[in-house]
């Protein structure tokens, strides 16, 4: 039986030719075909969009508009995708360059106009913040349709000038003004790629494959159960994410546990185990441990792993050897690690 992202592709071949002609169609037929590949698209993910360009070379680009939760669902939507004359097939929208020009609801937002301050964020030095100064930028509540209006234009200024996955990751927090402080030096639009390629090589793990390991503990209560997260947050600026982007969930489920859901049994044996994983998958470079989730009755143990199949012949010799506690797993495609990077920062 073919999945969602087959059925899509099936789609978009068979109509491909009426892309390809596009502008010549006439508005119903027009429509009607982006209606009808937008439906079979939402019914893959509700969160993932289309832009298509007629004039060759042909372009479909499968975009998030910017929700990084649904990154992973374009980039492994793409890789599904049949081999098609003609065609350049994107995840995310590319940067294509600056000096644009957008116009939302009549009003129009230059790159030009628009320039950056760097902001530092005493508690994050590593992180990349920024805000832009735009001299008709009314304050919030003054004018707030011209201010919307505006944002959306120089996040379409953005789109062009980083790309989406740039924007979405890389700019951490961005912030609105049209007035500078005279002791603030503001920088053209044109510089952010280099401000930001800066920025990140400057961070201390910067280039290198495998980091010493940097953990941070943190413990509270959710739904009425104890849980103990413990990440590795040397990862948080990890330069090589994409190379492993398979997201790997092993969970070891505790034979006895108090009422709030915590182990009252020695999980020397668990933390065995996770050692194990943990040694296995980072002499071999297969990937990395992220984090640790202990409570509600279980042990879980994230690791971000460059292909889908190894860890099911780990788990398999687990099993094999310790069949005191359940193990299971799930794998989901996240090349950003978007589920982790809340937890690890």
């Amino acid at each position: 039986m073919a999945n969602k992202g087959d059925i899509f592709w099936s789609r978009f071949v068979h109509d491909k030719s009426k892309y390809e002609r596009f502008s010549s169609l006439d508005a119903d037929t027009q429509e009607h075909l982006l209606d009808e590949l937008l439906f079979t698209l939402h019914d893959y993910s509700e969160g993932l969009f289309f832009e298509i360009s007629d004039q060759k070379p042909f372009e479909l680009i499968i975009t998030a508009q910017g929700i990084a939760d649904y990154f992973g669902q374009a980039e492994y939507l793409v890789k599904q995708a049949p081999p098609i004359d003609d065609w350049k097939i994107i995840a995310l929208k590319p940067a294509i360059g600056s000096g644009y020009t957008f116009e939302i609801n009549g009003t129009r937002v230059s790159e030009e106009d628009s320039r950056f301050i760097p902001i530092t964020e005493e508690d994050s030095p590593d992180a990349i913040a920024i805000q832009i100064i735009h001299p008709a930028m009314p304050a919030e509540g003054i004018n707030d349709q011209l201010r919307t209006d505006l944002i959306m234009g120089i996040y379409s200024n953005l789109d062009s000038l980083l790309g989406e996955r740039s924007v979405t990751l890389d700019v951490e927090r961005l912030e609105f003004s049209s007035e500078i402080s005279p002791e603030d030096k503001a920088l053209p639009l044109s510089e952010l790629i280099s401000y930001i390629n800066w920025k990140k090589k400057e961070r201390s793990n910067y280039g290198v494959r495998f980091p010493e390991q940097t953990y941070a503990a943190y413990e509270g209560e959710v739904d009425g159960f104890v849980k103990m997260l413990m990440a590795v947050v040397s990862l948080n600026y990890y330069s090589y994410k994409p190379d492993y982007p398979y997201l790997n969930i092993v969970e070891l489920a505790f034979n006895e546990i108090d009422e709030s859901g915590f182990p009252v049994e020695d999980i020397s044996e668990i933390q065995d185990v996770e050692a194990f994983i943990s040694d296995r998958i980072r002499s071999t470079e297969l990937g990395h441990h992220c984090l640790s989730d202990t409570g509600n009755g279980k042990r879980e143990m994230w690791f971000y792993l460059k292909d889908d199949v190894s860890i099911d012949e780990i788990l398999t010799q687990l099993r094999e050897e310790m069949q005191s506690h359940l193990i299971s797993y799930t794998t989901m495609y996240d090349p950003y690690w978007v589920k982790a990077n809340e937890f690890i920062k």
